[in-house]
């Protein structure tokens, strides 16, 4: 038996997560509503790697009737930090797997449609969105670094098309999931042009890095050199790329492509 480790949502947001249910909230639910939450809660629980099995006691007089238990991929129980080492209710179950605050975002932005994933990053959790909800490829990485040295109670990053974003306050998570979807790229890519009297030289975002086009100015033949600089851990690439006449939009599209790579690779 593992324990299942809970950061307190107090930290980041109120004493109750907004989309985390109480057992007498649970109790009052239609049926279809219960099967949405079970169906979320097994959702939730893959993300983190665990499934949720529901006791066998058919008697409601024996120990252990109509409760739940985590386990993880090799059948192993998981017990959440507080919770009882027999078995848990919904609401318990609920709180376990919905209790961080980047566990919260991915359920939130899982209802909506995002595709999205839990995984450990910079000594912290981070949600990561694969797709948007029409299925195309994002790639970013919205990191929960808990509190941070200098004593805000609040440090979550994610990086944009537009640079970075810090949230150093508390909020809601629907309000988190809002300004995080509010963020993502949408549509073509945007460039900026950063020539000099020298150099022709363009940049813009994508999926958490930094691109820059560059090479001579006036030179129609020349070396175009592309710079890919990874935003969360400065990581720097390079790549050449030269052709006979190369107009820029051949030049902007192997950024696109190579942006499309590394997003496959990604997902």
């Amino acid at each position: 038996m593992r324990l299942l480790f809970c950061i307190s949502s107090s930290i980041i947001f109120s004493m109750r997560l907004d989309n985390t249910p109480t057992g007498a909230e649970i109790d009052a639910m239609t049926d279809e509503e219960r099967k949405v939450l079970d169906n979320k809660l097994r959702r939730a629980a893959a993300r983190h790697g665990l499934k949720i099995e529901k006791s066998r006691v058919r008697d409601p007089r024996v120990a252990g009737f109509n409760t739940y238990r985590l386990v993880d991929g090799a059948g192993n129980a998981v017990t959440p930090t507080g919770a009882p080492s027999a078995g848990l209710t919904l609401a318990e179950i609920a709180r376990a797997l919905l209790s961080t605050p980047m566990a919260a975002l991915a359920s939130a932005l899982d209802d909506r449609g995002y595709k999205v994933s839990l995984r450990k990053s910079h000594g912290g959790q981070a949600c990561r969105i694969h797709e948007d909800a029409d299925g195309t490829a994002v790639a970013v990485d919205v990191v929960d670094f808990g509190r941070d040295p200098i004593g805000r109670e609040v440090d979550i990053r994610w990086v944009a098309p537009d640079g970075w974003h810090f949230i150093e306050s508390p909020l809601s998570t629907n309000e988190l999931a809002k300004q995080v979807i509010d963020t993502l790229p949408r549509g073509p890519v945007e460039w900026r042009d950063m020539s000099s009297e020298t150099v022709e030289s363009y940049e813009t975002y994508g999926g958490g890095f930094h691109y820059t086009l560059r090479r001579a100015k006036g030179d129609s033949d020349g070396v175009w050199t592309v710079i890919r600089w990874s935003l969360h851990d400065g990581v720097t690439e390079v790549k050449e790329e030269s052709a006979a006449a190369f107009t820029l939009p051949d030049a902007k599209q192997i950024v696109l492509n190579w942006e499309f790579e590394r997003k496959l690779r990604t997902l």
